[in-house]
C-alpha cells in the first residue's frame, strides 16, 4: 500500500496470496511442533492505482518514499478508491478457497497501513468492509524487533537494519519485489 499522505489517502493498492500447508504432529504434546509442508505463492498478483481526485496534494515526505505524482498518468487513469476496494476485495474471493484463513501482512505496517485500513473499512460511515477470509493482522517488523531470539532481530541478525530499504527489496502487502 502507498499512500499520498493525509489529504490523498490510498493511492496504490498491492498484495500477493501465499499459503502455507502445515503438517501437524500425529500425538501433540508440549515438545512437538508443527512443520510447514509445502509454500505454495499464488502466481497472480493485486497491483492496482488509486485517483483520490483531482487537485489533491501528495506530501512531499511520501513522494519521496515512493515517487508517484499526481501527475502519473497510473494515478490520473486510476479508479476512485472505493471500485478499487471492491476489486480487491473479489480478487481475494477469486483466488481464496472458501476455508481459507488469511493473515494481512505489512511490513512496518501498524504504524501505517492499519490506520488506513481502518478509514477506509471501519471509520463511521466508511462504506468498504474487510474481506471476511482477512481474519488476522500481522507486522513482520514488530515481530523481528520484538523478539531477541528471531534470527532477523538486529542481535542476532548480520543485517545493518531490519528495514526492507536496506536490503534492496519493496515490501507489499503478503510478500516481497
Amino acid at each position: 500500500m502507498e499512500i499520498g499522505g493525509e489529504y490523498a489517502g490510498i493511492i496504490q493498492l498491492s498484495a500477493e496470496i501465499s499459503k502455507l500447508y502445515i503438517q501437524r504432529p500425529a500425538k501433540k504434546t508440549i515438545y512437538t511442533k508443527d512443520k510447514l509442508r509445502h509454500v505454495y505463492r499464488e502466481p497472480v498478483t493485486f497491483n492496482k492505482y488509486v485517483n483520490p481526485g483531482r487537485g489533491v496534494h501528495f506530501e512531499e515526505s511520501c513522494v519521496a518514499v515512493h515517487g508517484i505524482q499526481p501527475s502519473d498518468p497510473r494515478i490520473i487513469q486510476a479508479d476512485k478508491i472505493n471500485v478499487v476496494w471492491r476489486q480487491f476485495c473479489q480478487w481475494i474471493d477469486e483466488h481464496t478457497a472458501p476455508d481459507d484463513v488469511g493473515i494481512l501482512v505489512a511490513y512496518n505496517g501498524q504504524n501505517c497501513d492499519m490506520k488506513w485500513l481502518w478509514k477506509l473499512t471501519q471509520a463511521p460511515f466508511s462504506q468498504c468492509r474487510i474481506p471476511e477470509k482477512l481474519k488476522w493482522f500481522m507486522d513482520p517488523y514488530r515481530v523481528i524487533t520484538a523478539y531477541p531470539a528471531c534470527g532477523l532481530n538486529h542481535e542476532q541478525s548480520k543485517l545493518d537494519s531490519t528495514s526492507w530499504e536496506s536490503s534492496g527489496r519493496t515490501f507489499i502487502m503478503g510478500g516481497t519485489t
